[in-house]
């Protein structure tokens, strides 16, 4: 639905271009109506925790968009790691992210 190919719709302001998850009608900071856009699945770690043996982080998106991800690691991140938006799974109670970590020679591209 809103994740294709690494790509997420989002909510896009053209008053303040301003990028808002979930979707929302008028902008919250400046009231234009929003219109749909894609956004880039290419963030940077803020913040994660260690939940058992797997990772989640909540990571920031082109537009200031941010979401918490499962994060598919081998190791433990770090802040300001790069990752890529992979997957969005959908069910009655919400949307579940899941990021994993860009190695760094690919962050650059």
């Amino acid at each position: 639905m809103f994740v294709d190919d690494a790509i997420l719709q989002v909510a896009g302001c053209p008053g303040c271009g301003r990028a808002m998850w979930p979707p929302v009608r008028h902008c919250p900071h400046c009231l234009h109506r929003t219109v749909r856009r894609d956004m880039a699945g290419r963030g940077r770690i803020l913040e994660y925790a260690q939940d058992g043996s797997r990772y989640l982080c909540v990571a920031e998106f082109e537009g200031g968009v941010r979401l918490m991800c499962a994060l598919d690691a081998d190791a433990a991140p770090t802040v300001g790691q790069a990752v890529r938006l992979e997957r969005m799974e959908e069910d009655g109670s919400g949307c579940r992210f899941f990021a994993g970590v860009v190695a760094e020679e690919q962050d650059d591209a």
